[in-house]
């Protein structure tokens, strides 16, 4: 579903790079069905999420990156060329561009609709995650300028990048654009991890200079 979802997208060029943890469940056979329509994709040991999404920006090649996870998928057959049509309107220096997503159950009954207006996300984003990744849309240049995602999060990695880039610039919230669909269950949103994602966004703050919760 999440590969069929961006694959299916129109009046967008898109390109998919798969970084896979060396999965032994069939996942490696659905990747061989799709041949070429996939740009890039690798199969083996990593060391956590951050790890492998550095892996798979090795081999991006276009301007705005999303990451998505496998049990992720964009929301419609448009929604890249609806956030390109905001995207083509952004000065250089906007690194950061998102939408909405949608939180849905196991059983693919709505949930929420995640993605608060940029001034009130800003105020949050010291303190806990207040952009929905999967609607995140990261300029590749962001990377250039302030490195790779760190690896010594296994939760939090998403949230400690976007308070480093976005501590030098403000981000571009897209209200029309509902961009991806996030299942409950995944690491972030797993109940069982709620106190090591709470360790971890102290960590993402007090490493760029938050020392208490607070705002902008």
């Amino acid at each position: 579903q999440c590969l069929d979802s961006v694959l299916s997208q129109q009046g967008a060029t898109v390109e998919v790079v798969v970084i896979d943890g060396g999965s032994t469940d069939g996942g490696i056979d659905i990747l061989h069905e799709y041949g070429s329509r996939i740009a890039y994709w690798e199969s083996g040991k990593d060391d956590g999420i951050y790890d492998a999404w550095n892996k798979g920006l090795r081999s991006v090649k276009g301007e705005w990156v999303c990451f998505l996870g496998a049990d992720d998928f964009l929301a419609a057959d448009d929604c890249c060329a609806r956030a390109i049509s905001n995207l083509q309107r952004l000065p250089a220096s906007t690194l950061i561009a998102y939408g909405k997503a949608k939180l849905i159950s196991a059983t693919d009954e709505e949930l929420q609709i995640l993605g608060l207006p940029w001034h009130q996300a800003k105020r949050r984003l010291p303190s806990l995650m207040s952009l929905p990744n999967p609607a995140v849309l990261y300029r590749y240049t962001a990377f250039e300028c302030f490195g790779p995602f760190d690896k010594s999060f296994r939760i939090a990695g998403d949230h400690e990048m976007l308070i480093r880039i976005l501590k030098h610039g403000e981000a571009h919230f897209m209200p029309d654009v509902i961009f991806s669909v996030m299942r409950v269950g995944g690491v972030s949103s797993n109940p069982e991890n709620s106190l090591r994602a709470l360790a971890e966004c102290h960590m993402a703050r007090k490493k760029n200079g938050y020392r208490l919760p607070g705002f902008y």
